[in-house]
């Protein structure tokens, strides 16, 4: 790998945008909360946290590889918004496309970012809001004009975790034909837990956003996050991508590892669907490597988007944007070596990951990028 490859942010790398992320959490994490967010608590080491001593402790002022302790006292001692300053500031990440969950603060990671945040509305949580102030037989308009309101750059569908026993070829958690509006009468008044399971409501919702045209995020599942791990093979949605091809507004894959080839496999099928890198390239270190070349094998190369799933912690957004920065620099630099790519081309596919394929899939304006 070129010694200029080497630095967390390369000098010629263009400023990322994250096209799927989390803001940082309000106010101080408890030590509970740190540990676990951090991948401390999983009662053994990892590579998350092998990267995050190499990566973050010497922007906390300690030597590379310093003992996890040693990392946690020190940044207790700094405080959580020097720590977000610090970490946010020099990911070199120019935008944020936050799917903002509650107990986060989306003001402070945008202010300690220097970035600009661009926001994703949940579409669950947008429904049973509007639910809650109009009678159920108005909620299907209600929910569209709100859609056709929003700031919001895209909408997100947390359908894969609310439905996880739901998730099969024989039950796909998304159906390739939305419910009729008269249908969600039932739905409304069914018990939230119910409701929550019934892949109708997710397919109503997720249809009325993309024929709103707002991008559509999927979030496939937390395979590599603390906890129990979920985990959905996307083939499972594809009649609900192959019904939505003609809406032709994009669809997100997130969080597909590890069936990150098939999701390849898919964007390259469904001129719509795209796919964000996620979170394994934060946890898997230098060996996130292998995953982005495994993408890279089926993946046009216009339908790869950069993203950290960056969540509560600065550590998130600071380690995808380094790891992702030397996954892609390493994989590009073997191909040259071997005289398999031409400058021109790796230059074109690392600003495409980097930032331009997030700038058209969510209409950033150029005037308000950073």
């Amino acid at each position: 790998m070129p010694d200029r490859w080497r630095s967390p942010v390369p000098d010629d790398w263009p400023r990322l945008v994250d096209a799927h992320c989390h803001p940082v959490l309000a106010g101080t994490p408890s030590d509970d909360q740190l540990e676990r967010l951090l991948g401390a608590g999983d009662g053994g080491a990892s590579m998350s946290t092998v990267a995050l001593r190499r990566w973050c402790a010497p922007v906390l002022d300690l030597d590379a590889h310093a003992a996890l302790d040693a990392y946690l006292a020190r940044r207790r001692e700094l405080g959580a918004a020097e720590v977000e300053r610090r970490l946010l500031s020099r990911a070199g990440v120019g935008d944020l496309v936050l799917d903002e969950p509650a107990g986060t603060d989306l003001g402070a990671t945008v202010a300690a970012a220097d970035a600009r945040g661009h926001r994703v509305v949940r579409l669950e949580e947008l429904a049973e809001d509007v639910g809650s102030r109009v009678d159920p037989p108005d909620l299907a308009d209600a929910v569209r004009a709100e859609l056709a309101d929003t700031d919001a750059v895209a909408g997100v569908t947390l359908a894969a975790l609310r439905v996880p026993d739901g998730w099969g070829p024989g039950r796909p958690a998304l159906d390739a034909r939305p419910p009729r509006d008269s249908s969600l009468v039932d739905l409304v008044a069914a018990d939230p837990t119910e409701r929550d399971g019934d892949p109708r409501w997710h397919t109503w919702l997720a249809f009325a956003a993309l024929e709103a045209g707002l991008p559509l995020h999927l979030p496939l599942g937390h395979a590599l996050a603390t906890g129990r791990a979920v985990v959905h093979d996307p083939a499972a949605v594809r009649p609900f991508l192959e019904a939505t091809e003609k809406i032709g507004v994009p669809v997100l894959l997130v969080n597909a590892y590890p069936y990150h080839e098939v999701a390849a496999v898919l964007a390259r099928a469904y001129t719509h669907v795209h796919l964000g890198l996620g979170r394994v390239t934060r946890t898997g270190g230098d060996l996130s490597a292998r995953v982005v070349a495994e993408v890279l094998l089926s993946a046009p190369f216009e339908r790869l988007l950069y993203s950290s799933d960056g969540y509560g912690v600065a550590e998130h957004h600071y380690l995808a944007a380094v790891l992702f920065r030397r996954a892609l620099g390493a994989v590009l630099h073997d191909l040259a070596v071997r005289d398999e790519i031409d400058r021109a081309t790796s230059e074109r596919l690392t600003r495409a990951v980097s930032r331009d394929n997030a700038i058209r899939v969510f209409g950033l304006a150029q005037d308000q990028l950073s």
